[in-house]
């Protein structure tokens, strides 16, 4: 069974079907508005933390529609948080002039309203109810980033962790997904945000920037120190993993170039 080339899909082959470029697809459609497009950067979709979803949802028994709804709406919740996070604070230098942030701060509201609209036409007050409030606990963490001291490379990279994975976990925790896999998803999309930054200036370039004077100049050879600790935890977290969850397993080692020659733990 063939891989694809590390760092752009999660799944082997046969999973990153035409089901995923629908859904993206999809997800394209809904964002689109002429006004926005025209004034705003288009926005990012996550194939990466799509396909994480789409396999989350495999482990749930709902109508394929319903899992196709849940989603469309938290990857507009995910595209509506970063358009906002790229908004610059007072705290930080931008090439932005003010008609561009309030333009962005709009647009984030508009994917925002978005997501409402999707879940109000399913009238799932409950999946609402977790979405709203891991909104707000990933807000409370930037407000922690944004306007706190933080003190270590560890603490910068567990309130990151927080800000990366609370939407999904909360939505994994609340559809009943095992412990184990949300273990997982947590650590992985730490990883994940760190990787896709290696190339780009982000969230994470910027937070360390923001805080270099308060955890030290060595903070990024820190940083590479506590990613490499980071895959460790993850690889130990992968070989609890139950057996049905094996091409889970092997295409996050592939992904993230993690040893092969341990076993899953045994179904049961």
């Amino acid at each position: 069974m063939q891989y694809i080339e590390k760092g752009h899909r999660w799944f082997i082959v046969h999973t990153i079907s035409t089901n995923t470029n629908d859904l993206k697809y999809m997800i394209e459609k809904k964002l689109q508005h002429p006004y926005v497009e025209k004034f705003v950067q288009k926005p990012f979709v996550d194939t990466d933390k799509l396909e994480l979803l789409e396999y989350m949802y495999n482990q749930i028994q709902l109508p394929i529609t319903i899992k196709h709804q849940h989603i469309l709406t938290i990857m507009l919740v995910q595209i509506a948080l970063d358009t906002h996070e790229q908004i610059p604070n007072e705290n930080q230098d931008s090439l932005m002039n003010e008609t561009e942030k309030q333009l962005s701060v709009l647009a984030g509201d508009y994917y925002s309203g978005l997501y409402y609209l999707l879940l109000s036409e399913l009238e799932e007050v409950s999946m609402i109810q977790v979405l709203a409030s891991a909104i707000r606990k990933i807000n409370e963490h930037k407000m922690v980033v944004f306007y706190e001291d933080i003190q270590s490379t560890h603490e910068l990279l567990h309130v990151i962790s927080q800000i990366e994975s609370t939407l999904f976990t909360d939505v994994a925790l609340y559809q009943g997904i095992d412990q184990q896999v949300i273990n997982v998803i947590q650590i992985a999309l730490l990883l994940h945000r760190v990787e896709r930054e290696q190339s780009i200036h982000g969230i994470i370039a910027t937070y360390i920037k923001q805080h270099q004077t308060s955890i030290g100049k060595d903070v990024r050879l820190q940083l590479k120190e506590m990613y490499h600790l980071h895959k460790k935890q993850l690889e130990n977290e992968l070989m609890k993993l139950p057996y049905q969850h094996f091409s889970f397993s092997h295409a996050l080692r592939h992904k993230f170039e993690l040893s092969f020659n341990t076993s899953v733990a045994e179904e049961g």
